[in-house]
Protein backbone atom coordinates (compact mmCIF):
# COMPACT_ATOMS: atom_id res chain seq x y z
CA UNK A 1 0.00 0.00 0.00
CA UNK A 2 2.79 1.96 -0.23
CA UNK A 3 2.60 6.12 -1.17
CA UNK A 4 4.90 8.26 -3.40
CA UNK A 5 8.63 7.42 -2.81
CA UNK A 6 11.33 7.44 -4.61
CA UNK A 7 12.30 5.50 -7.92
CA UNK A 8 15.63 3.30 -8.27
CA UNK A 9 17.91 4.91 -10.54
CA UNK A 10 18.54 1.97 -12.58
CA UNK A 11 14.73 2.05 -13.40
CA UNK A 12 15.04 5.90 -14.30
CA UNK A 13 17.46 4.80 -16.56
CA UNK A 14 15.78 1.89 -18.45
CA UNK A 15 12.97 5.00 -18.99
CA UNK A 16 15.58 7.38 -20.51
CA UNK A 17 16.72 4.81 -22.47
CA UNK A 18 13.50 4.13 -24.11
CA UNK A 19 12.49 7.45 -25.16
CA UNK A 20 16.08 7.28 -27.51
CA UNK A 21 13.78 5.86 -30.97
CA UNK A 22 10.22 5.82 -29.08
CA UNK A 23 8.71 6.74 -32.93
CA UNK A 24 8.28 7.11 -36.59
CA UNK A 25 7.80 10.62 -37.42
CA UNK A 26 4.76 12.72 -38.64
CA UNK A 27 6.72 13.69 -41.68
CA UNK A 28 8.32 9.46 -42.53
CA UNK A 29 11.68 10.68 -40.72
CA UNK A 30 12.38 8.75 -37.53
CA UNK A 31 12.28 10.65 -34.23
CA UNK A 32 15.08 10.30 -32.09
CA UNK A 33 14.64 12.25 -29.32
CA UNK A 34 11.49 14.03 -28.50
CA UNK A 35 11.73 16.53 -25.49
CA UNK A 36 8.18 16.14 -24.53
CA UNK A 37 8.43 12.60 -23.71
CA UNK A 38 8.42 10.92 -20.20
CA UNK A 39 11.70 11.80 -17.96
CA UNK A 40 13.84 12.61 -21.31
CA UNK A 41 15.96 14.44 -19.60
CA UNK A 42 17.33 11.44 -17.90
CA UNK A 43 18.80 10.42 -20.81
CA UNK A 44 20.91 14.03 -20.86
CA UNK A 45 23.97 14.82 -19.11
CA UNK A 46 25.82 18.55 -18.82
CA UNK A 47 29.45 18.42 -19.52
CA UNK A 48 31.21 22.21 -19.40
CA UNK A 49 35.07 23.65 -19.75
CA UNK A 50 35.32 22.72 -15.81
CA UNK A 51 36.41 19.76 -16.88
CA UNK A 52 39.53 21.42 -18.67
CA UNK A 53 39.44 23.84 -15.40
CA UNK A 54 37.48 26.32 -17.34
CA UNK A 55 34.20 28.47 -14.94
CA UNK A 56 31.59 28.71 -18.05
CA UNK A 57 28.25 27.50 -16.83
CA UNK A 58 25.81 25.43 -18.80
CA UNK A 59 22.78 23.44 -17.87
CA UNK A 60 19.46 22.53 -18.98
CA UNK A 61 16.11 22.08 -18.38
CA UNK A 62 12.58 20.81 -20.30
CA UNK A 63 10.05 23.06 -20.01
CA UNK A 64 6.02 22.91 -19.92
CA UNK A 65 5.96 23.10 -23.10
CA UNK A 66 7.89 19.94 -24.26
CA UNK A 67 11.35 21.44 -24.87
CA UNK A 68 14.54 21.37 -23.72
CA UNK A 69 16.19 24.55 -22.93
CA UNK A 70 19.76 25.04 -23.02
CA UNK A 71 21.11 27.83 -21.15
CA UNK A 72 23.78 29.36 -19.22
CA UNK A 73 26.92 31.61 -19.53
CA UNK A 74 29.72 30.88 -20.89
CA UNK A 75 33.46 32.17 -19.62
CA UNK A 76 36.85 32.60 -21.25
CA UNK A 77 38.25 32.62 -17.68
CA UNK A 78 40.48 29.60 -17.10
CA UNK A 79 41.25 28.89 -20.66
CA UNK A 80 37.54 27.65 -20.30
CA UNK A 81 35.69 28.88 -23.22
CA UNK A 82 32.56 25.85 -23.81
CA UNK A 83 29.54 24.53 -22.60
CA UNK A 84 27.60 21.60 -23.54
CA UNK A 85 24.82 18.70 -23.48
CA UNK A 86 25.11 15.67 -24.44
CA UNK A 87 22.87 12.23 -24.66
CA UNK A 88 23.91 8.90 -22.43
CA UNK A 89 25.40 6.56 -24.59
CA UNK A 90 22.85 4.04 -26.62
CA UNK A 91 22.39 2.66 -30.08
CA UNK A 92 20.94 5.14 -31.89
CA UNK A 93 20.55 3.43 -35.08
CA UNK A 94 22.48 5.64 -37.48
CA UNK A 95 23.54 4.98 -41.14
CA UNK A 96 26.12 6.77 -43.40
CA UNK A 97 23.34 8.50 -45.36
CA UNK A 98 21.26 9.73 -42.67
CA UNK A 99 20.62 13.25 -41.85
CA UNK A 100 19.35 14.73 -38.54
CA UNK A 101 16.71 17.24 -38.80
CA UNK A 102 16.72 19.26 -35.81
CA UNK A 103 13.57 22.25 -34.70
CA UNK A 104 15.25 24.78 -32.41
CA UNK A 105 15.15 28.18 -31.66
CA UNK A 106 18.39 30.19 -30.34
CA UNK A 107 19.75 33.35 -29.40
CA UNK A 108 21.30 34.56 -33.04
CA UNK A 109 24.67 32.41 -32.10
CA UNK A 110 26.40 29.33 -33.53
CA UNK A 111 26.36 26.68 -31.65
CA UNK A 112 27.99 23.38 -32.58
CA UNK A 113 26.28 19.75 -32.69
CA UNK A 114 28.49 17.14 -31.49
CA UNK A 115 28.43 13.26 -32.89
CA UNK A 116 30.35 11.10 -30.34
CA UNK A 117 31.81 7.49 -31.03
CA UNK A 118 33.53 5.02 -28.88
CA UNK A 119 37.16 6.29 -29.40
CA UNK A 120 40.75 6.06 -27.23
CA UNK A 121 41.18 9.52 -28.49
CA UNK A 122 40.58 12.44 -25.92
CA UNK A 123 37.64 15.37 -26.50
CA UNK A 124 37.36 13.80 -29.99
CA UNK A 125 34.10 13.79 -31.87
CA UNK A 126 32.45 15.00 -34.82
CA UNK A 127 30.83 18.42 -35.31
CA UNK A 128 28.89 20.36 -37.41
CA UNK A 129 27.56 23.96 -37.15
CA UNK A 130 24.29 25.32 -36.22
CA UNK A 131 23.18 28.49 -37.18
CA UNK A 132 20.41 30.34 -35.30
CA UNK A 133 18.38 33.20 -35.52
CA UNK A 134 17.65 35.20 -32.16
CA UNK A 135 14.04 33.92 -31.10
CA UNK A 136 13.37 32.24 -34.56
CA UNK A 137 11.94 28.72 -34.44
CA UNK A 138 13.89 26.88 -37.40
CA UNK A 139 14.25 23.24 -38.60
CA UNK A 140 18.24 22.32 -39.61
CA UNK A 141 19.21 19.64 -41.49
CA UNK A 142 22.33 18.35 -41.32
CA UNK A 143 23.82 15.30 -43.00
CA UNK A 144 25.96 12.95 -41.10
CA UNK A 145 28.34 12.86 -44.06
CA UNK A 146 29.12 16.77 -43.54
CA UNK A 147 30.30 16.09 -40.11
CA UNK A 148 34.01 16.58 -39.25
CA UNK A 149 36.43 15.29 -36.70
CA UNK A 150 37.97 17.33 -34.20
CA UNK A 151 39.57 16.98 -31.27
CA UNK A 152 39.87 19.56 -28.51
CA UNK A 153 37.93 21.53 -31.14
CA UNK A 154 40.06 21.49 -33.53
CA UNK A 155 39.64 20.01 -36.85
CA UNK A 156 41.73 16.79 -37.53
CA UNK A 157 43.51 16.55 -41.38
CA UNK A 158 42.95 13.69 -43.36
CA UNK A 159 40.57 12.14 -41.01
CA UNK A 160 37.68 9.40 -42.32
CA UNK A 161 34.32 10.09 -42.32
CA UNK A 162 32.31 9.78 -39.02
CA UNK A 163 31.35 5.93 -38.84
CA UNK A 164 27.48 6.66 -38.42
CA UNK A 165 26.18 3.16 -37.17
CA UNK A 166 28.86 3.98 -34.34
CA UNK A 167 27.54 7.13 -32.94
CA UNK A 168 26.25 6.46 -29.68
CA UNK A 169 25.49 9.80 -28.65
CA UNK A 170 24.62 13.37 -30.19
CA UNK A 171 25.38 16.78 -28.21
CA UNK A 172 24.96 20.45 -28.28
CA UNK A 173 27.98 22.65 -27.47
CA UNK A 174 28.51 26.58 -27.54
CA UNK A 175 32.50 27.42 -27.79
CA UNK A 176 31.95 30.62 -30.02
CA UNK A 177 34.76 32.71 -27.69
CA UNK A 178 32.28 35.03 -26.62
CA UNK A 179 31.41 35.95 -23.30
CA UNK A 180 28.16 35.89 -21.93
CA UNK A 181 24.46 34.35 -21.40
CA UNK A 182 23.21 31.85 -23.98
CA UNK A 183 20.17 29.86 -24.60
CA UNK A 184 19.05 27.42 -27.25
CA UNK A 185 15.77 25.64 -26.90
CA UNK A 186 15.06 22.38 -29.16
CA UNK A 187 11.81 20.87 -29.50
CA UNK A 188 13.06 17.27 -31.47
CA UNK A 189 15.72 15.83 -33.27
CA UNK A 190 14.42 13.54 -36.14
CA UNK A 191 16.87 11.09 -38.16
CA UNK A 192 15.44 11.17 -41.69
CA UNK A 193 17.34 9.28 -44.80
CA UNK A 194 18.38 5.58 -45.34
CA UNK A 195 17.41 4.14 -41.31
CA UNK A 196 14.68 6.62 -41.21
CA UNK A 197 12.04 3.86 -42.11
CA UNK A 198 13.97 1.10 -39.75
CA UNK A 199 11.18 -0.38 -36.94
CA UNK A 200 13.54 1.10 -34.75
CA UNK A 201 11.06 2.40 -32.05
CA UNK A 202 7.28 1.09 -31.42
CA UNK A 203 4.62 1.26 -34.40
CA UNK A 204 1.46 1.67 -34.55
CA UNK A 205 -1.96 -0.15 -36.37
CA UNK A 206 -5.64 0.86 -36.12
CA UNK A 207 -8.35 -2.01 -35.66
CA UNK A 208 -11.82 -1.67 -35.57
CA UNK A 209 -13.02 -3.76 -32.30
CA UNK A 210 -16.35 -3.78 -32.02
CA UNK A 211 -19.52 -2.95 -34.14
CA UNK A 212 -21.86 -0.15 -32.76
CA UNK A 213 -24.66 0.95 -33.90
CA UNK A 214 -24.33 3.89 -36.92
CA UNK A 215 -20.20 2.34 -37.16
CA UNK A 216 -17.13 0.69 -35.38
CA UNK A 217 -15.15 1.68 -32.02
CA UNK A 218 -11.10 1.55 -33.20
CA UNK A 219 -8.08 0.73 -31.16
CA UNK A 220 -4.63 1.96 -31.68
CA UNK A 221 -2.48 -0.57 -30.68
CA UNK A 222 1.19 0.31 -30.57
CA UNK A 223 4.13 -2.76 -30.90
CA UNK A 224 7.42 -2.78 -29.90
CA UNK A 225 10.52 -2.57 -31.80
CA UNK A 226 11.59 -6.34 -33.37
CA UNK A 227 7.97 -7.43 -31.84
CA UNK A 228 6.40 -10.63 -34.03
CA UNK A 229 2.97 -12.11 -33.97
CA UNK A 230 4.23 -15.07 -32.51
CA UNK A 231 5.33 -13.27 -29.20
CA UNK A 232 3.71 -13.71 -25.80
CA UNK A 233 4.00 -10.35 -24.77
CA UNK A 234 2.05 -8.89 -21.69
CA UNK A 235 -0.51 -5.71 -23.26
CA UNK A 236 -2.15 -3.11 -21.76
CA UNK A 237 -5.27 -1.23 -22.79
CA UNK A 238 -5.70 2.62 -21.65
CA UNK A 239 -9.16 4.27 -21.60
CA UNK A 240 -9.42 7.84 -21.89
CA UNK A 241 -11.16 10.16 -19.23
CA UNK A 242 -13.91 12.60 -20.29
CA UNK A 243 -16.71 12.15 -17.20
CA UNK A 244 -18.50 9.42 -19.91
CA UNK A 245 -19.71 12.30 -21.70
CA UNK A 246 -16.55 13.09 -24.49
CA UNK A 247 -12.72 12.57 -24.13
CA UNK A 248 -10.20 11.55 -26.94
CA UNK A 249 -8.00 8.49 -27.80
CA UNK A 250 -5.03 10.26 -27.74
CA UNK A 251 -5.11 10.90 -24.04
CA UNK A 252 -2.86 8.53 -23.21
CA UNK A 253 -0.63 8.06 -26.24
CA UNK A 254 2.83 8.85 -24.39
CA UNK A 255 2.25 5.94 -21.69
CA UNK A 256 1.16 3.66 -24.21
CA UNK A 257 4.06 4.71 -26.47
CA UNK A 258 6.32 4.42 -23.46
CA UNK A 259 5.50 0.76 -22.32
CA UNK A 260 5.46 -0.43 -26.22
CA UNK A 261 9.02 0.72 -26.21
CA UNK A 262 9.69 -1.66 -23.19
CA UNK A 263 8.39 -4.38 -24.68
CA UNK A 264 4.72 -4.45 -23.80
CA UNK A 265 1.35 -4.35 -27.05
CA UNK A 266 -0.11 -1.13 -25.92
CA UNK A 267 -3.25 -0.34 -26.57
CA UNK A 268 -5.47 2.87 -26.35
CA UNK A 269 -9.24 2.16 -27.23
CA UNK A 270 -12.22 4.22 -28.22
CA UNK A 271 -15.56 3.38 -26.47
CA UNK A 272 -19.25 5.27 -26.77
CA UNK A 273 -19.45 8.67 -24.63
CA UNK A 274 -22.78 10.74 -23.93
CA UNK A 275 -22.01 13.82 -26.99
CA UNK A 276 -21.41 11.39 -29.55
CA UNK A 277 -23.24 8.27 -29.62
CA UNK A 278 -25.93 9.59 -26.22
CA UNK A 279 -25.11 6.74 -24.12
CA UNK A 280 -24.73 6.41 -20.16
CA UNK A 281 -21.88 4.93 -18.64
CA UNK A 282 -23.34 1.21 -18.29
CA UNK A 283 -22.73 1.27 -22.41
CA UNK A 284 -18.95 2.17 -21.67
CA UNK A 285 -18.37 -0.31 -19.31
CA UNK A 286 -19.24 -2.63 -21.59
CA UNK A 287 -17.22 -1.32 -24.28
CA UNK A 288 -14.28 -1.75 -22.15
CA UNK A 289 -14.78 -5.06 -21.49
CA UNK A 290 -15.75 -5.74 -25.39
CA UNK A 291 -11.98 -3.79 -25.86
CA UNK A 292 -10.12 -6.27 -23.27
CA UNK A 293 -12.34 -9.32 -24.38
CA UNK A 294 -10.57 -8.43 -28.09
CA UNK A 295 -7.14 -8.30 -27.23
CA UNK A 296 -7.38 -11.61 -25.38
CA UNK A 297 -9.70 -12.95 -28.78
CA UNK A 298 -6.89 -12.14 -30.55
CA UNK A 299 -4.01 -12.52 -28.42
CA UNK A 300 -2.13 -15.21 -31.44
CA UNK A 301 -2.46 -12.44 -34.31
CA UNK A 302 -1.10 -9.50 -31.90
CA UNK A 303 1.42 -11.07 -30.25
CA UNK A 304 0.15 -11.16 -26.87
CA UNK A 305 -0.02 -13.41 -23.40
CA UNK A 306 -3.65 -13.58 -23.47
CA UNK A 307 -3.18 -14.79 -19.61
CA UNK A 308 -1.10 -11.01 -19.13
CA UNK A 309 -3.70 -8.04 -19.79
CA UNK A 310 -3.79 -4.75 -17.66
CA UNK A 311 -6.83 -2.66 -17.91
CA UNK A 312 -6.00 1.08 -17.45
CA UNK A 313 -7.46 4.61 -17.67
CA UNK A 314 -8.08 7.57 -16.15
CA UNK A 315 -11.27 9.52 -14.43
CA UNK A 316 -14.08 7.89 -16.00
CA UNK A 317 -11.31 5.70 -18.36
CA UNK A 318 -10.06 4.33 -14.88
CA UNK A 319 -13.64 3.38 -13.82
CA UNK A 320 -14.73 1.51 -16.71
CA UNK A 321 -11.19 -0.39 -16.51
CA UNK A 322 -11.97 -1.06 -12.71
CA UNK A 323 -15.46 -2.41 -13.57
CA UNK A 324 -14.18 -4.42 -15.88
CA UNK A 325 -12.44 -6.96 -13.18
CA UNK A 326 -14.99 -5.87 -10.96
CA UNK A 327 -18.29 -5.56 -12.48
CA UNK A 328 -20.51 -8.76 -13.06
CA UNK A 329 -22.63 -9.05 -16.17
CA UNK A 330 -22.59 -5.21 -18.50
CA UNK A 331 -21.18 -7.48 -21.51
CA UNK A 332 -22.23 -7.33 -25.12
CA UNK A 333 -25.05 -9.34 -26.71
CA UNK A 334 -23.24 -11.73 -29.61
CA UNK A 335 -19.73 -11.40 -28.09
CA UNK A 336 -17.79 -15.00 -27.19
CA UNK A 337 -18.25 -15.43 -23.37
CA UNK A 338 -16.17 -18.53 -22.85
CA UNK A 339 -13.32 -15.74 -23.55
CA UNK A 340 -12.98 -13.63 -20.44
CA UNK A 341 -13.35 -9.60 -20.52
CA UNK A 342 -11.51 -9.13 -16.80
CA UNK A 343 -7.89 -8.17 -17.08
CA UNK A 344 -5.24 -9.79 -15.12
CA UNK A 345 -4.23 -6.07 -12.81
CA UNK A 346 -5.25 -2.56 -13.44
CA UNK A 347 -3.58 0.98 -13.29
CA UNK A 348 -6.10 3.66 -12.36
CA UNK A 349 -5.17 7.80 -12.56
CA UNK A 350 -7.59 9.24 -10.15
CA UNK A 351 -10.52 7.01 -11.32
CA UNK A 352 -13.96 6.71 -10.05
CA UNK A 353 -14.54 3.79 -8.10
CA UNK A 354 -18.17 4.43 -6.69
CA UNK A 355 -21.58 5.76 -7.95
CA UNK A 356 -23.79 4.08 -5.27
CA UNK A 357 -24.01 7.31 -2.77
CA UNK A 358 -23.30 9.97 -4.50
CA UNK A 359 -26.25 11.83 -5.79
CA UNK A 360 -23.80 13.66 -8.65
CA UNK A 361 -23.23 10.28 -10.29
CA UNK A 362 -26.04 8.48 -9.39
CA UNK A 363 -28.11 11.37 -11.37
CA UNK A 364 -26.18 10.14 -14.57
CA UNK A 365 -28.00 6.66 -14.28
CA UNK A 366 -31.45 8.18 -13.76
CA UNK A 367 -30.59 7.01 -10.22
CA UNK A 368 -31.25 3.42 -10.67
CA UNK A 369 -29.78 1.36 -7.71
CA UNK A 370 -29.24 -1.70 -8.74
CA UNK A 371 -27.08 0.08 -11.60
CA UNK A 372 -25.80 2.47 -9.29
CA UNK A 373 -23.86 -1.22 -7.30
CA UNK A 374 -23.01 -2.69 -10.14
CA UNK A 375 -21.12 0.28 -11.75
CA UNK A 376 -19.50 0.60 -7.89
CA UNK A 377 -15.98 -1.44 -8.32
CA UNK A 378 -15.27 -0.89 -4.81
CA UNK A 379 -18.15 -2.71 -3.79
CA UNK A 380 -16.99 -5.65 -5.19
CA UNK A 381 -13.72 -6.07 -4.64
CA UNK A 382 -12.31 -9.32 -3.14
CA UNK A 383 -9.34 -11.63 -2.53
CA UNK A 384 -9.26 -12.90 -5.95
CA UNK A 385 -9.50 -8.96 -7.34
CA UNK A 386 -6.05 -8.11 -9.79
CA UNK A 387 -3.28 -6.83 -8.60
CA UNK A 388 -4.11 -2.50 -9.00
CA UNK A 389 -2.18 0.45 -8.57
CA UNK A 390 -4.24 3.19 -7.87
CA UNK A 391 -2.89 7.11 -8.88
CA UNK A 392 -4.36 10.33 -6.97
CA UNK A 393 -3.67 14.18 -6.03
CA UNK A 394 -4.41 14.62 -2.85
CA UNK A 395 -6.52 17.92 -3.91
CA UNK A 396 -9.10 15.57 -5.92
CA UNK A 397 -12.30 15.55 -4.74
CA UNK A 398 -12.47 11.75 -5.57
CA UNK A 399 -9.52 10.89 -3.40
CA UNK A 400 -11.68 9.49 -0.36
CA UNK A 401 -12.88 6.84 -3.34
CA UNK A 402 -9.50 6.30 -3.26
CA UNK A 403 -8.99 5.66 -0.15
CA UNK A 404 -11.82 4.06 0.36
CA UNK A 405 -11.05 1.29 -2.09
CA UNK A 406 -7.71 0.79 -0.53
CA UNK A 407 -8.87 0.07 3.13
CA UNK A 408 -11.00 -2.73 1.61
CA UNK A 409 -8.20 -4.30 -0.44
CA UNK A 410 -6.41 -4.41 2.93
CA UNK A 411 -9.19 -6.43 4.70
CA UNK A 412 -10.26 -8.35 1.13
CA UNK A 413 -6.37 -9.30 1.07
CA UNK A 414 -5.35 -8.50 -2.67
CA UNK A 415 -2.72 -6.03 -3.71
CA UNK A 416 -3.37 -2.70 -3.91
CA UNK A 417 -0.77 0.42 -4.09
CA UNK A 418 -1.35 4.07 -4.21
CA UNK A 419 1.04 6.72 -5.20
CA UNK A 420 -0.16 10.60 -4.42
CA UNK A 421 0.82 13.78 -5.37
CA UNK A 422 0.71 16.12 -3.02
CA UNK A 423 -1.94 19.20 -3.46
CA UNK A 424 -2.78 18.17 -6.90
CA UNK A 425 -6.27 18.06 -8.39
CA UNK A 426 -8.05 15.54 -10.27
CA UNK A 427 -5.96 15.18 -13.62
CA UNK A 428 -2.34 15.96 -12.53
CA UNK A 429 -1.05 13.03 -14.47
CA UNK A 430 -1.88 14.94 -17.64
CA UNK A 431 0.70 17.59 -17.30
CA UNK A 432 4.23 17.96 -16.74
CA UNK A 433 6.14 17.10 -14.02
CA UNK A 434 3.38 14.33 -13.18
CA UNK A 435 2.95 13.04 -16.29
CA UNK A 436 6.32 11.58 -15.95
CA UNK A 437 6.45 10.60 -12.29
CA UNK A 438 2.91 8.78 -13.48
CA UNK A 439 4.99 6.88 -15.78
CA UNK A 440 7.63 6.02 -13.90
CA UNK A 441 5.78 4.83 -11.08
CA UNK A 442 2.77 2.47 -13.55
CA UNK A 443 6.63 0.98 -15.25
CA UNK A 444 8.09 0.22 -11.63
CA UNK A 445 4.10 -1.34 -10.96
CA UNK A 446 4.46 -3.34 -13.75
CA UNK A 447 8.13 -4.42 -13.38
CA UNK A 448 6.90 -5.83 -10.17
CA UNK A 449 4.61 -7.82 -11.60
CA UNK A 450 6.69 -9.22 -13.85
CA UNK A 451 5.39 -7.63 -17.31
CA UNK A 452 8.18 -5.10 -17.69
CA UNK A 453 11.91 -6.29 -17.45
CA UNK A 454 13.25 -5.83 -14.27
CA UNK A 455 15.26 -2.58 -14.33
CA UNK A 456 17.66 -4.36 -11.75
CA UNK A 457 19.32 -6.04 -14.77
CA UNK A 458 19.69 -3.06 -16.47
CA UNK A 459 23.08 -1.28 -15.86
CA UNK A 460 23.01 2.28 -15.45
CA UNK A 461 24.98 4.40 -16.68
CA UNK A 462 27.62 6.21 -15.16
CA UNK A 463 27.46 10.20 -15.94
Amino acid sequence: MNHHHPLHPALLAVLSLSLVTPALADDGGRMLFNFAKPDVAQAWQPVNDGVMGGVSDGRFKITEQGTMDFFGTLSLENNGGFASMRSRRSDLGLKADDMLLIRLKGDGREYLLNLYVPTLKIAYSYRAAIPTKAGEWTEVKIPLKDCYATSFGEKVPNSRPVDAPKVNSIGFMLSDKKAGPFRLEVAWVKVVGGSASARSGPTTRTFAYKTIPGGTLEMVVHFSPGSKDSDERPAVVFFFGGGWENGTIKQFETQADHLASRGMVAARADYRVKSRQGVSPDKCVEDAKSAVRWLRANAAKLGIDPDRIVAAGGSAGGHIAACTALTEGLEAEGEDRTISSRPNALVLFNPVLRFDGVPRLMGRIGDDERLGKALSPTLHVTKDTPPTLVLFGTADRLKPQGDEFVRRAEEAGFRAEVFTAEGEPHGFFNRPPWLQRTTARMDEFLTSLGYLKSAGDVKAEEP
